[in-house]
């Protein structure tokens, strides 16, 4: 019978007991006696029709446009061509077009055409395959090979195409080519096009002209580079090195014979809302799809949740329960063809598998499990093109607004195999392993971010607008919010913990990612070993990643081309966006990553600019880094090593990359050491140039050795964001270098690295500008392996407080221990240090381990003495516990109540004259001599020396001295006195100021000198207009020439000499018609 109503038929089936019973009679449904056989009539337009359950029917002819079609028993589609055209299809019972051992190898078109987007059928929606505890089975004819890669070059505008390999594809198929330039490089994406000839089978000509050139040859690797033609590659590389760099772009073959469809209508046009299939549980029956050799066109519905064109729904979990796995069932050798939301998704259901697929032109992630629950599922095969994000706000997950991808995968246990993922507006494959599961899955006890991992092998990314492969950024919330959080394989799904015997490595072996318009690959992961890799043409570093100190990555016997031949093919030479910088091959995080037996080529230098085949800006981690030991046997071939770049935000630092290996060219047989051309580093150090182009290069190669000072805990308090200034000094005391690290703040990117690295032939001050009244601190000193390195070095420390105990111990955090005990128990090496009575007595301690509280001057002094950790027997020599034998130094005291012996009573600045000040002050003192540091500081600026008095006679009592100024700053002036007693302690008077404002002949402030790269001008004008700085070398000759704008008043400039070598010059500046001239030094 035909039901008219669809209420009636939900009646009708609940009488009906679901089973797979069917008559033994074949029943035709063109014949009018199979409906009457059951109490029905033949349809007619417009039914809404319902097969029983037990009664199989077979469909002989193109019925018209049915309401609904809902089938209780079965319905098997005659193999010849036919068209069904439906509002909905519910499947309780058997819905059979072919079979696995007889595929159908007519036409058949499922058209699905409900008009009502709000209409919900049993919680399935509407316009759709419904599968609720039944069996779907389309079994099409696919092509023999359903993709393949062109094979020759084929330029903008071409019509004819060479294939890889022989296909028996037809006039009229339609194919999709893949770009094999950057995502959008002219206009290079994912094409559509058909067959309008065959003209053998590897030659095919198009409907349309290509939209960008499409790169078409194998490139193989030579001693020299990359090369159109086979030579033998470079000797001694390991076995399973790749040599051949395969940028052919990829054809598929969009046309099978079994189609499902949404009708091409307003509703699909203008608001996505196209065809689904959904398989579901119904009570105990579990619904079952097979599908081989189908096309999905127009499929998916905008903004639905659940609604994507295929979709297995909740087969494996209810609840916090789990049931079997869906084994057996499957999607392979089919087609998504363009689809408003997602492609084909893995919802709560175990076991399936995802084969050989075309996703294309979809909206949301091509590929997708949706809880993070899906586990044991095979997608192998399929090939993703051109993923775009949802429109007008129907994006269900926030990370689908701006990076919907090929394949999203959210639990490690799956298995990724020969994959291709291109023309992505977000990344080729994002696989994010967040801490626990979503959605109706959310009540499943596991934490994907621990579990063992499945396969990742032989995959391929390429022309995707973000990074090609992205492990990290995981769901935190039901929104789709993502924030980045580690993965960890384990055994057991646990915590891992000391000494990690449950962590697994894992591997990701074999994959390709070339041309995306950021990094190849980014991989936040403990123990992942990338094996045999080609990435090329990427921009930004290439490999990128954070795995951990202990359970450390390895990057091995890949090729990694910065630059190959296929370039600027459509005018596109490195993408025009915020994350497609100059190219590096590898980026470790301090590093985490071993990088071992690679083959680096064509990774040029550019200043200024991480690149070259390391990207040091990525040893942020620690002052010194040596984790580089690890980095072995890397072949560099047409390639700058790595340019040192300052870092773009100035709350953190890069500090000094150990070249155990002379992958920067230092001398043989020394302590190399990579850091930045700046005198805080090589003062007084022999410099080494870094080849090829040293003069991009941003460093240069000093011997060691190099000591770490960092995590600093003052007050017993960690200050892990406060600002620090080091300044280097000589054995006089005269400053020769600086290091400043700005103050950061709680989610600044990198704000709490605060470090510098030190060298022995240096003498250190560490301020901390924003923390006052300094009587405990405590850092952690690195790389003093032995009992022979020695570093002096100083620290702020309160006047007011007399130390009571400086020592040194592995202790990680002494502070913990308080204060009531010299240094921390049970600790065997634990140094007390000695007071001393001067600087120079801190130097001359041939055995270290000695302090001296300069109280006048609020710092103590002290000199380090290494080797108090002796590392840990149990890990590899190369382990960061044996690179570094970190240990801390702390010191700590009590306030010393006693009175200063001299105290001012008065203190008055006045002008001298309209070029000088005059400063007067008064003061009592019991002491038979004093000693005073005059100091001055303008706006903007901090109080320095000026002038001192040393070891003046005074009087018991009341005495009055005066200091004349006659270089005072143009505009206001601070002043102080700090006065320092016999025992070494300092009082200072209050600030007074006095303003200069008129000048009777040129004086011009040039500071710092000696200069190291910014030189400062400070001078007045009374009239407005421009100057030019020259500068001369002792040759006479003009090396330097820079117009100023001058202004009136005060006038600040800044002058660039990083490029100038170090040397003796003569800077001259004509203002207001008169010549200044002055000698500054450069070093």
């Amino acid at each position: 019978m035909i039901f008219k109503n669809y209420f009636i038929a939900l009646l009708f089936f609940g009488q009906l007991t679901f089973c797979c019973n069917y008559a033994t009679a074949q029943l035709y449904w063109s014949n009018s006696s199979t409906w009457t056989s059951f109490g029905a009539t033949k349809p007619v337009a417009g039914s809404a029709v319902v097969i029983p359950d037990g009664i199989e029917i077979i469909l002989n002819e193109s019925p018209p446009a049915l309401a609904s079609l809902n089938i209780m028993g079965k319905l098997q589609f005659a193999n010849q061509d036919l068209n069904l055209t439906v509002g909905w299809i519910m499947v309780m019972g058997t819905l059979e077009v072919g079979t696995e051992t007889s595929p159908y190898t007519s036409k058949a078109v499922i058209t699905l055409n409900a008009t009502n987007p709000n209409e919900e059928i049993m919680g399935m929606g509407t316009r759709g395959i419904m599968v609720m505890g039944g069996q779907l089975e389309l079994h099409g004819n696919p092509p023999s090979a359903v993709k393949t890669k062109i094979n020759n070059h084929a330029i903008s505008g071409s019509s004819t195409i060479t294939l890889l390999d022989a296909v028996s594809w037809n006039v009229n198929d339609q194919i999709v080519i893949a770009p094999t330039d950057y995502y959008g490089a002219g206009n290079s994406n994912a094409q559509r096009s058909k067959i309008t000839t065959v003209n053998s089978p590897t030659s095919l000509t198009l409907q349309d002209g290509l939209n960008a050139h499409r790169w078409g040859k194998l490139q193989y690797l030579t001693p020299t580079g990359m090369s159109l033609t086979y030579a033998p590659p470079p000797a001694n590389l390991l076995s399973g090195t790749p040599t051949i760099l395969d940028e052919r772009g990829e054809v598929g073959n969009l046309t099978r014979n079994i189609v499902v469809q949404s009708v091409d209508d307003a509703l699909w046009q203008n608001s996505g809302f196209g065809c689904h299939i959904m398989v579901m549980r119904m009570g105990g029956m579990v619904g079952r799809a097979h599908l081989n050799g189908v096309e999905i066109r127009r499929g998916g519905q905008a903004g639905k949740l659940g609604r994507y064109p295929f979709h297995w729904h909740m087969l494996s979990y209810q609840g916090s329960n789990t049931l079997p796995d869906a084994t057996g069932q499957y999607i392979r050798n089919s087609v998504i063809n363009q689809s408003a939301h997602r492609g084909i998704v893995i919802h709560g259901t175990n076991g399936s598998e995802v084969s050989n697929n075309i996703v294309y032109d979809v909206r949301g992630h091509g590929i997708f499990t949706e809880d993070a629950s899906e586990r044991r599922n095979i997608i192998n095969g399929n090939l993703v093109l051109k993923v775009r994000k949802p429109l007008n706000g129907n994006a269900l997950k926030v990370h689908e607004e701006d990076n919907s991808s090929g394949l999203w995968v959210s639990n490690p246990d799956n298995t990724l195999t020969n994959n291709t993922a291109a023309d992505c507006e977000g990344f080729g494959f994002w696989l994010a392993f967040p801490e626990q599961t979503f959605g109706l899955s959310a009540a499943i006890n596991i934490n994907p971010s621990l579990q063992k991992f499945g396969v990742f092998n032989n995959n391929h990314a390429h022309s995707n607008f973000d990074a090609g492969i992205f492990l990290d950024n995981v769901e935190i919330d039901i929104q789709g919010n993502t924030y980045p959080h580690r993965y960890t394989s384990t055994i057991d799904g646990s915590e891992p913990e000391w000494p990690f015997d449950n962590v697994l490595t894992y591997e990701l072996a074999d994959y390709t990612t070339w041309k995306n318009n950021s990094s190849g690959i980014w991989n936040r992961s403990a123990s992942v070993r990338n094996r045999r890799v080609v990435s090329a043409d990427n921009t930004s570093s290439f490999f990128s990643g954070a795995s951990d100190n202990i359970n450390s990555g390895e990057i091995e016997r890949s090729l990694v081309v910065g630059v190959s031949l296929n370039y600027n093919m459509n005018g596109v030479e490195l993408p025009d966006q915020w994350n497609a910088g100059q190219r590096a091959a590898f980026a470790s995080y301090h590093s985490t990553f071993n990088i071992k037996d690679n083959v680096v080529v064509n990774f040029v230098g550019v200043e200024d600019e991480p690149s070259g085949a390391f990207a040091v800006n990525d040893y942020y981690l620690i002052p010194m880094d040596k984790g580089t030991v690890r980095n072995t046997n890397n072949l560099i071939i047409n390639s700058h090593p790595g340019v040192r770049t300052y870092p773009g935000e100035a709350q953190h630092v890069y500090g000094v990359i150990w070249d155990y290996h002379n992958y920067w060219g230092g001398p043989e047989g020394h302590d190399n050491n990579y850091v930045f051309d700046n005198p805080f580093y090589t003062y007084g150090l022999i410099k080494h140039i870094v080849p090829p182009n040293p003069e991009v290069s941003g460093g240069v190669i000093v011997d060691g050795p190099f000591y770490g000072v960092y995590s600093y805990n003052i007050n017993g308090i960690e200050r892990s964001y406060e600002k620090i200034v080091v300044t280097r000094t000589d054995i006089d005391g005269i400053p020769v270098g600086s290091w400043t690290v700005e103050a950061g703040q709680p989610g600044d990117i990198l704000g709490n690295m605060r470090h510098y690295a030190a060298h022995p032939s240096g003498y250190y001050y560490l301020d901390f500008p924003t923390i006052d009244n300094i009587n405990d601190f405590n850092v952690l000193i690195s790389n003093m392996l032995t009992s022979d390195d020695y570093q002096v070095m100083s620290v702020e420390y309160s006047g007011d407080f007399k130390i009571t105990n400086l020592f040194s111990s592995t202790a990680y955090n002494m502070s913990e221990f308080g204060n009531n005990l010299p240094y921390p128990e049970n600790q065997q090496d634990v140094h007390t240090y000695t007071a001393v009575t001067s600087f120079q007595a801190v130097v001359s301690a041939a055995q270290g381990e000695v302090y001296w509280h300069d109280r006048a001057n609020n710092k103590v002094w002290f000199k380090v003495r290494g080797g108090l950790n002796s590392g840990d027997p149990d890990q590899p020599e190369t382990a960061d516990a044996n690179l570094y034998k970190e240990f801390r130094v702390r010191a700590y005291g009590e306030l010393d109540p006693t009175p200063l012996a001299i105290n001012f009573s008065t203190f008055e600045v006045n002008k001298e004259s309209e070029r000088a000040a005059k400063l007067v002050w008064s003061f009592e003192t019991d002491q038979n001599s004093v000693n005073f540091d005059i100091e001055r500081m303008s706006t903007g600026s901090k109080f320095s020396s000026i002038g001192k008095i040393k070891d003046r006679k005074a009087l018991i009592g009341q005495n009055q001295f005066f200091f004349i100024d006659e270089k005072p700053y143009y505009g206001d002036n601070y002043y102080r006195i700090k006065a320092i007693d016999d025992n070494g302690k300092a009082k200072y008077t209050s600030v007074k100021s006095v303003n200069i404002s008129t000048k009777s002949d040129v004086d011009i402030s040039i500071y710092p000198n000696p200069v190291s790269t910014l030189l400062n001008l400070k001078f007045m004008s009374s009239a407005a207009g421009k100057t030019n700085v020259l500068i001369y070398n002792t040759m006479g000759e003009l090396v330097k020439s820079e117009a100023i704008e001058v202004k009136i008043g005060e006038n600040n400039s800044v002058i660039n000499l990083s490029k100038l070598p170090n040397g003796v010059y003569t800077i001259q500046m004509l203002i207001e018609g008169k010549m200044y001239t002055e000698k500054i030094i450069k070093n």
